[in-house]
């Protein structure tokens, strides 16, 4: 969290703004002076949270103090229960310039099990490299930037190479992989989304009709789709759906995580329009689905907070 932190202003200026709408200047400095630690800045998160859950800055001030001595387990457990959903909080103030693909561990991930990618990718990076004036006889490697290279150039050529899928279905499945990829990237760059960088979606594959069923099932026989396990239903009334991702391959062409995480629902007829809809109907579905995940958000939250207040009222055991 430390060296995510480059300057502490980003992850405090929301906090001040939306004091400074019912406080004076001083009021907030005095705010900020409880809240504030700067060895940690999850923990700061964490007390701006309970600041918002009503919790006086004197006593929450006190609380820390006696977890720092280890006297308060009530604010050690809030702490561990927080921190994950905290940090991603925290990564959402200080967002990356762009993503970056690199070592030969993510370059297998990429290639989804495929050796041929995980060479092709490497090549790129070395070829890269040599324009660059890369000697392999010396001791070095190769650098960061040219690995990244690698990793974007190979997922462009696969994203082109969907265009050669026969029955003249290459260019509806391309621009199907592309409403997925456009999803998944504004996910990850949704500020308010706590979960971290989702990259799958679930589906009543079973409710997707005509075209776009057609679509969607070459999208799968040419791999790019994958097909997850699914999960069990959360109770006996919801329906099991199946899982799916996008090829990995794909993820520097969105620059979005290659990692499985962050199951996302999109419905059947939401998937009929990503794939048959017009250009107006696939952006406002784009928006309904990012807008539906950040509800969701907002309902665990919810949750969240009543856990939050009664360990609080705990006190000190």
């Amino acid at each position: 969290a430390l060296s995510l932190v480059k300057n502490r202003e980003k992850h405090w200026q929301s906090f001040k703004n939306s004091l400074k709408l019912s406080k004076s200047k001083d009021e907030v400095d005095k705010i900020i002076a409880c809240l504030e630690f700067p060895a940690n800045p999850i923990i700061e998160k964490l007390n701006m949270l309970l600041y918002f859950r009503g919790k006086s800055p004197e006593k929450i001030r006190n609380r820390l103090a006696e977890y720092l001595k280890g006297e308060n387990k009530q604010y050690s457990r809030l702490y561990q229960k927080n921190a994950f959903n905290l940090l991603f909080q925290l990564y959402s103030d200080y967002p990356p310039a762009g993503k970056k693909y690199t070592g030969i561990d993510v370059f297998i991930n990429l290639s989804s099990g495929i050796i041929r990618f995980a060479i092709e990718i490497c090549n790129q990076a070395l070829n890269n490299a040599y324009n660059y004036g890369y000697e392999p006889n010396k001791e070095n490697p190769v650098g960061v930037l040219h690995q990244d290279f690698g990793a974007k150039y190979h997922a462009k050529l696969q994203y082109n190479d969907v265009l050669r899928i026969p029955g003249n279905l290459g260019l509806p499945v391309q621009e199907f992989i592309n409403q997925i990829g456009t999803i998944f990237r504004a996910l990850h760059m949704d500020q308010y989304l706590v979960e971290p960088e989702p990259t799958h979606f679930e589906t009543n594959y079973s409710e997707i009709s005509g075209k776009a069923k057609k679509v969607f099932d070459a999208a799968i026989k040419y791999s790019c789709l994958q097909v997850k396990p699914p999960m069990d239903p959360k109770s006996y009334i919801e329906t099991k759906k199946t899982d799916f991702l996008t090829n990995r391959v794909f993820a520097p062409h969105f620059e979005i995580s290659y990692r499985l995480r962050g199951r996302t629902p999109i419905s059947a007829s939401q998937i009929n329009r990503l794939i048959t809809g017009n250009p107006k109907e696939k952006r406002q579905t784009r928006g309904e689905i990012v807008r539906n995940k950040r509800v969701k958000r907002k309902r665990r939250d919810m949750g969240q907070k009543q856990l939050v207040e009664s360990d609080w009222e705990s006190g000190k055991k």
